[in-house]
């Protein structure tokens, strides 16, 4: 296996200077009105953010593809009105919904004291680069006055730029948030829409009564998160502390961030040792190295045996309801599958054992499941499994380095990282043939004493 790559190997200050932030509004007034959130999305008001980087344009200055930029989202805007909205709580009915009141996203300009290339391999997922995400300037902002999407245009000294996303994931999931992105670039060309949005999320409404008819340990009760994990104890329970009673959260340890390499024999070896026994007949690259992540990093980690560990991975549903979703839905039809096990049967079991549970957690995510789980959310109000549990995401290639722009396409999309023990990425590798059959990288953090345990569990003896 090719050795680890670490963030300390890479830049950590960007040396950027920023313009004053500017607000970006529809191009045409919008009607008020509030967009209704899915219980699954109710899950999901966290940030996340994506940079794409550019190269230089030899007929197109930086400010007129800012102004290009700017002119084509104000149109976006006119189709996405609630992504110029803001969150709402609505306390008749004690749930978030957006208030599509034309208020803006924000957008920023920077400028790096930086070439590209002395920012070394753009591919390696710098925590650093959250520099280029506009943040701070809203990060401490009430929930009315906090924009959904904020754009950050930055011009290196090459010419080159990168142009960052940070946006509420309430707002769409990857499906939705690609086509949104294909949108903006059609109308930057000066086209029309590709992809017409369906903004109707009652569809996922809960039932009435809601019918709960599955144990769903992919999420987590408020109330069942043991204190000192989360400071928020709200909705849906019953004991919360009182105010001469503060929750004190630990403070984090130090983590480090890694990238290991998964070459394409190395999944055939996964793949082989999967089914060597005879109990799986089929398996694919992500269900064995979600497997194989799941072990390694339960035993680094050195869990208890008996404790239970979960592994979260994002299961998109469109075509598995009934009726199927549109493919053109612009929310979040995404959920969390799940496998379980304890840390001994681990250790322990066979390998095949781990993969089927990981295949059982994508087979079981269909219509009645779906419909069982955002019943559950409205009883419980909880939230994605927070105790002893990870995620593993694929970020496979959605096709966004094709986007079309008339300065060129782009030279690299990847999603911002932070120091996040709890999340796993899975990232094209460009030096193998790309997710989904060929090789990868595992983007991961753990604290350094942890690394030498995981390195030697992951590479294959």
């Amino acid at each position: 296996m090719a050795m680890a790559m670490t963030e300390e190997d890479f830049v950590s200050d960007l040396q950027i200077t920023m313009e004053a932030p500017f607000a970006v509004y529809p191009a045409e007034p919008t009607p008020r009105r509030s967009m209704f959130l899915s219980n699954i999305d109710q899950t999901l008001v966290s940030a996340v953010a994506t940079i794409t980087f550019f190269p230089a344009c030899a007929h197109m200055a930086f400010d007129e593809i800012v102004q290009r930029y700017v002119d084509a989202l104000g149109k976006l805007l006119v189709h996405y009105d609630f992504v110029a909205g803001r969150l709402t709580l609505n306390e008749e009915e004690d749930r978030l919904e957006i208030d599509c009141n034309g208020a803006g996203v924000f957008f920023g300009v920077g400028t790096s004291d930086l070439t590209m290339e002395e920012l070394k391999d753009i591919k390696f997922p710098n925590p650093a680069f959250r520099q280029l995400i506009l943040q701070d300037y809203v990060s401490h902002s009430h929930l009315q006055n906090l924009p959904l999407l904020t754009l950050q245009a930055t011009s290196f000294k090459c010419g080159g730029f990168a142009v960052g996303a940070g946006l509420n994931h309430c707002l769409f999931d990857g499906i939705s948030s690609f086509d949104f992105t294909v949108n903006l670039a059609s109308i930057i060309r000066g086209e029309s829409l590709e992809v017409t949005p369906s903004l109707d999320r009652t569809i996922l409404k809960s039932r009435v009564p809601p019918r709960i008819e599955h144990n769903h340990l992919e999420y987590t009760k408020l109330c069942d998160i043991p204190r000192g994990l989360t400071a928020f104890r709200g909705r849906g329970c019953s004991g919360a502390p009182a105010e001469s009673e503060p929750i004190k959260i630990p403070p984090r340890p130090k983590l480090v961030l890694k990238l290991f390499p998964v070459s394409v024999e190395m999944l055939h070896r996964l793949k082989e040792k999967a089914m060597e026994d005879g109990k799986i007949k089929k398996c694919t690259s992500f269900e064995v190295v979600t497997a194989h992540l799941w072990r390694a990093r339960s035993l680094a980690l050195e869990m208890p045996s008996d404790e239970i560990s979960t592994v979260l991975f994002p299961v998109e549903f469109r075509a598995r309801m009934e009726p199927p979703l549109p493919r053109e839905y612009a929310g979040n039809a995404v959920v969390p599958g799940y496998a379980r096990a304890t840390v001994k049967e681990l250790r322990d079991e066979p390998f095949s054992t781990l993969v089927h549970k990981v295949q059982q957690g994508l087979s079981r995510i269909g219509n009645d499941y779906v419909r069982s789980m955002i019943d559950w959310l409205e009883v419980h109000k909880g939230i994605p499994c927070a105790v002893n549990s990870f995620s593993v995401v694929a970020w496979w290639k959605l096709g966004l380095e094709d986007a079309e722009y008339p300065w060129g396409n782009p030279l690299h999309l990847s999603p911002v990282i932070s120091h996040c023990a709890e999340l796993v990425l899975l990232l094209p590798n460009p030096n193998q043939q790309g997710g989904g059959g060929g090789g990868f990288n595992v983007a991961i953090a753990l604290q350094p004493p942890q690394f030498s345990r995981f390195d030697h569990l992951f590479q294959l003896s």
